[in-house]
């Protein structure tokens, strides 16, 4: 066997080895996105079930809110704060959500329910009104985004909700 028959064999070995590392690298880079995603549910999961646990174990949260949906105006200053203060966590929570979704961290049939869910909120008036005072506070790409959801939602066609079911 020649030296050159040698150097070949090399560049054989050596070709073979940078395929399998990278096949290795690309198992890796999948799996790790796959956890980074499963870590991010974890974490939306654990932060709706806070907010839902806000109004589940107080009653008087659970009134607020539902008097702050039909009308803010006729809340008291304090108890308006505090409607304003659980809206401000529940809409930064919504950005965040439309962040991870457009940035892929989010997969589509996740966000889908996210996003009925916040198309339920915007049905209602205290929302609509809670949004129209609030809204220099969040992202760009969001406000274009939930104005896309108001205009859809002023259609004639889609019907808006009679019902109060608690979704929150």
């Amino acid at each position: 066997m020649s030296l050159n028959d040698l150097g070949n064999i090399g560049e054989f070995v050596g070709a073979v080895a940078v395929v399998v590392s990278l096949l290795y690298l690309a198992i890796q880079i999948r799996q790790n996105t796959r956890s980074l995603r499963a870590q991010a549910h974890q974490s939306i999961t654990s932060h709706i079930a806070e907010l839902n646990r806000t109004i589940v174990e107080s009653a008087e949260v659970a009134s607020i809110m539902e008097q702050g949906l039909a009308d803010p105006l006729q809340l008291s200053a304090a108890d308006r704060r505090r409607f304003n203060a659980y809206n401000s966590a529940r809409f930064r929570h919504y950005d965040n959500l439309f962040y991870q979704y457009r940035a892929g961290t989010l997969e589509e049939s996740q966000w889908r329910g996210f996003d009925n869910l916040l198309r339920f909120h915007f049905e209602q008036p205290g929302i609509e009104r809670w949004w129209q005072e609030n809204t220099p506070y969040y992202s760009d790409e969001f406000v274009g985004y939930v104005s896309h959801i108001q205009a859809e939602l002023k259609r004639p066609s889609i019907a808006p909700r009679t019902d109060s079911n608690d979704l929150w």
